[in-house]
């Protein structure tokens, strides 16, 4: 999924790498919080988390909204109709 939205949204300037990043890692520490492998975060990290991810969502509405609705299958990639 990373390596899709470098394709498609950073590599043309419509996400920043950084923005990518953070996304990444917000999905990481889901994982492990989820999984047992993480033992706590704190408020301070958590803070950190959901602010990015907040500018991550609104990025991502804002080039939505550009693009217009998609289908299910252009947002995989794959199907036909």
């Amino acid at each position: 999924m990373l390596q899709a939205l470098g394709a498609h949204y950073v590599v043309p300037g419509l996400l920043s790498q950084g923005m990518v990043q953070s996304f990444g890692m917000a999905l990481e520490t889901r994982q492990r919080a989820d999984y047992g492998s993480l033992s706590g975060f704190t408020r301070d990290q958590a803070a950190a988390i959901l602010e990015k991810a907040r500018r991550f969502v609104d990025r991502a509405g804002l080039l939505l909204s550009a693009e217009g609705p998609k289908a299910p299958e252009d947002l995989t990639g794959g199907g036909t109709r």
